[in-house]
């Protein structure tokens, strides 16, 4: 047994700083979020960032738009086209359990550590940006295609911020971690 874990040291130490890092992230953001009554539909402040975010950015390519937060669900309201037509951003559309998945295989993988910290800043905005701009492109094809909604929300748009974070954890791991060059993994 003992040789079977030292065989196998590399991985194991690979698994328990992934878990460890997305544990303690998890567990901050689950306490972060516990201060808001969504009974009383109060939407958390990274979600309503997000929205003022998608609401400028949207305005900003002369997609004119309003938000409010919703009175029925713990939700920011993007109105686009038609002012009965909105979107609902809520706390999951916020991309920060994917951005806790990014940061834990990150860290799980990380040899040195101001390299880390770098590409953990530049990922972690890009994340956020991309994210934005799925919102908002999110918002203006379903007022045009709602019939697709399925499609666009439910397939195509998390295959945008899950790709987005496969191909940012594939060139940590074979260009900037020092795994890919030593091949200690």
């Amino acid at each position: 047994m003992i040789k079977l874990f030292r065989q196998y040291r590399p991985f194991f130490a690979f698994l328990g700083k992934f878990f460890f890092v997305y544990l303690v992230l998890l567990f901050v953001y689950k306490i972060y979020l516990y201060q808001y009554n969504t009974l009383n539909h109060e939407v958390d402040g990274i979600t309503q960032m997000v929205a003022q975010h998608v609401h400028y950015g949207m305005n900003l390519l002369g997609y004119e738009n309003f938000i409010e937060l919703s009175k029925v669900t713990p939700a920011v309201e993007v109105h686009y086209g038609d002012p009965k037509f909105f979107i609902h951003i809520i706390e999951g559309c916020n991309a920060v359990s994917v951005a806790i998945l990014f940061v834990a295989f990150c860290v799980a993988f990380a040899m040195h550590f101001w390299r880390t910290i770098l590409f953990l800043i530049f990922g972690l905005i890009t994340l956020y940006v991309l994210n934005v701009f799925r919102i908002g492109l999110l918002t203006v094809l379903l007022y045009r295609y709602p019939q697709h909604f399925d499609l666009l929300h439910d397939i195509l748009f998390p295959v945008i911020i899950y790709g987005y974070v496969f191909i940012l954890w594939c060139l940590w791991l074979f260009k900037l971690s020092g795994y890919g060059a030593n091949k200690t993994f």
